[in-house]
Formats: C-alpha cells, sequence, structure tokens
C-alpha cells in the first residue's frame, strides 16, 4: 500500500528520468478498430486497469491530476500493491489521455503514460508509455523477468483496448 501521505518517488517525472538513474523506456501504439469516444472514456476512467488487474482503487471516478489509483495484482498474501498517482491529463478534442507516477510501495519507479487518438483519418490509435526502473527488492532481483512482466502488463492494456472496443460495437 502506499504511504500516509502518497509520498512521490524522486525523479518521478519523466522529464527527470535519465538513463543515468536507470530508468527504462518502452513506447507501444496499436490501432484500435472502434468508436474513438468510447474508448477515450474507457482510458480515462481506469477501464484498462480494472480490465487487467484483479482489484483496482481510485480515488476518483476519472483520470484527473491529483486522484491515485491502486492495482494489487497477485493473489492472497501473494498480492502486490502498485500504487500511483496521476501527473498529468491530456484532454484535446482528438487526444486523450493520461500520465500516473509511481508511488512509494509500487514495484517500479517511474512514470505510465496511456493516451487515444484520432487521425485524420478516422483511425484510433492507443499509445502506451512507460519510463521505469526497479524500485522494490523482488524487482530488482528478478531483473529481466521483471521487464518481461512489465511488457505482459502492456500486452494485456492493449488486448483490453481490442476487447473493449469489440464489445461496444456488438452491444
Amino acid at each position: 500500500m502506499t504511504d500516509e501521505v502518497g509520498t512521490m518517488r524522486p525523479n518521478y517525472r519523466r522529464t527527470d528520468l535519465s538513463s543515468g538513474h536507470g530508468y527504462r523506456q518502452a513506447k507501444v501504439e496499436r490501432d484500435i478498430a472502434g468508436s474513438f469516444p468510447e474508448l477515450a472514456e474507457f482510458v480515462m476512467t481506469f477501464g484498462l486497469q480494472r480490465a487487467v488487474w484483479r482489484d483496482v482503487w481510485s480515488s476518483g471516478p476519472s483520470a484527473q491530476v491529483g486522484v491515485e489509483v491502486r492495482m494489487a495484482p497477485g493473489i492472497g498474501r501473494f498480492r502486490l500493491h502498485a500504487p500511483a498517482r496521476v501527473v498529468e491529463v491530456l484532454e484535446d478534442g482528438d487526444r486523450f489521455g493520461f500520465t500516473y507516477g509511481t508511488l512509494q510501495g509500487h514495484p517500479e519507479a517511474g512514470e505510465e503514460r496511456f493516451v487515444v487518438e484520432r487521425r485524420a483519418d478516422g483511425t484510433v490509435q492507443l499509445e502506451i508509455e512507460h519510463w521505469s526502473r526497479p524500485a522494490r527488492w523482488f524487482t530488482q532481483l528478478a531483473g529481466p523477468l521483471a521487464r518481461l512482466a512489465q511488457s505482459r502488463a502492456t500486452a494485456a492494456y492493449l488486448q483490453a483496448a481490442e476487447r473493449h472496443a469489440r464489445d461496444s460495437a456488438s452491444g
């Protein structure tokens, strides 16, 4: 869980995250065949997180600067707590998204950004980008396995977006 004051880690903003601090950056983009407004709402209300993680709590109904979100992957005593705070929101007609920075207790230190964009040709794209480094002893020890877990989580977010678009179109 997060500490009582929801403390951000030093150098949590991506503008401060340099390779000198051990941060890795990864970015994926995928076209999603679906409704832009519906996908934007799904992303902005933490739908990706709720679709992927077992337990998700947020201090607000949608992504706004300062809203905290806690994901709890795992089962029983093997459950991790991954608290984060929204640090940036993008709401620009054809682009909606947010960035959250990790809080104390999160297995990784850094930021993750989720953006849905409607392009001029009408296609819809989801972009997920993260800047991170291990923050807990077990993610440091896990090394490449922790990076693999993060890649799998990103793939699960993309699948959740595609599933949501499919379900929205058929329902």
